[in-house]
């Protein structure tokens, strides 16, 4: 969807990009969890809410002007692996 509305929009200098953050830690995980998703991220933390900040005002500003059609990863090296 992200590729195809960039495809379609970008002759009218509209970007198109999106985020997929990896997992984000609730009180609600049980500590077993919360270890062993730790011990499998390569960065070995969950993703923080400053993490999607910090992509969202990146991909706002101009230096991602050349940026469309990316899903960008905020999984901490998840999907690498």
């Amino acid at each position: 969807f992200t590729r195809q509305m960039a495809a379609f929009y970008g002759k009218y200098g509209i970007r198109v990009n999106s985020i997929c953050p990896g997992g984000i830690q609730e009180k609600s995980h049980h500590k077993e969890f919360i270890k062993n998703y730790k011990e499998k991220v390569p960065l070995g933390r969950f993703c923080k809410s400053e993490d999607v900040a910090s992509t969202i005002i990146f991909l706002s500003c101009d230096a991602s002007s050349y940026i469309t059609g990316s899903t960008i990863m905020l999984d901490g090296g998840w999907s690498i692996i």
